[in-house]
């Protein structure tokens, strides 16, 4: 299947604000912990959410670019499971510590993006189908 009609015009801004969450993202992670405010969810919750927004950033950019499902799905496992054990790793070195647990967060909520987005675009290319059939 083509990629997205309006993603694929999109791409390059999609491309520019999956590389701004991502700088966001590595900030927020190596920030020390004095700094952050006092009042945030729970570590676990947050590793979970912020890897299921990043993911699905990621995610809109692959179909964007036209990337079959099987090779998205591949390269957005692979690449953020590598991101999130660099993340976990280089914590220490801002007085945070690496956890195994929120590397198991960090995947739940890219496993969580997979999930939602390409069943939000399968309903899609579903939908466009019975219009194009009509």
């Amino acid at each position: 299947m083509p990629p997205h009609p309006l993603l694929h015009r999109s791409r390059r801004m999609l491309l520019i604000v999956s590389l701004s969450c991502w700088v966001a993202a590595f900030l927020a992670t190596h920030t020390p912990t004095e700094r952050l405010p006092s009042r945030l969810p729970g570590d676990v919750t947050m590793h979970l959410v912020g890897y299921l927004a990043l993911s699905s950033v990621v995610l809109l950019t692959l179909i964007a670019y036209g990337l079959s499902r099987p090779r998205r799905i591949i390269a957005i496992l692979i690449i953020m499971a590598a991101y999130a054990a660099f993340d976990e790793i280089t914590q220490p070195l801002v007085q945070r510590y690496a956890a195994w647990q929120d590397w198991m967060a960090d995947m739940g909520g890219t496993l969580a993006a997979v999930i939602l987005v390409e069943l939000a675009f399968s309903l899609l290319a579903h939908i466009r189908r019975q219009g194009s059939d009509t």
